[in-house]
């Protein structure tokens, strides 16, 4: 079941600079689930029915070690978004999605309001 998480406001995210978000995938028991060999695909469109290209699109890394333990799980997709990436952007509310992309298993996995904010002009 895709989770509904905002990203940004609250000084958290601004055009032109560069941030990664990290993704710790739990299933309903909040129990990590093994990423281990997916492909994923985080994006950024202007509304979730947006079609053609997307404003930001990027492939996560698969990072640290998977454990059944949530304790011990190091496991983590990683998007690394830089300015070039955010510098598209207008302090706006726009769309987020992170999917699983592997044949046979395309799956939402986490989606909402991507919401850059507009600090002084470099």
């Amino acid at each position: 079941m895709a989770t509904n998480v905002t990203l940004g406001g609250g000084g958290s995210l601004f055009v032109g600079e560069d941030k990664i978000i990290r993704l710790e995938l739990l299933d309903t028991s909040a129990l990590p689930v093994d990423m281990s060999g997916w492909t994923m695909l985080f994006e950024v469109r202007l509304k979730d029915a947006t079609s053609g290209t997307a404003l930001i699109s990027v492939t996560p890394a698969i990072t640290g070690s998977y454990n059944a333990a949530r304790a011990t799980n190091t496991q983590r997709a990683t998007a690394t978004l830089t300015d070039d990436h955010l510098n598209v952007l207008v302090a706006k509310g726009y769309r987020w999605s992170w999917k699983r992309i592997d044949a046979n298993a395309e799956t939402v996995l986490v989606w909402g309001d991507f919401l850059p904010q507009k600090a002084t002009a470099v």
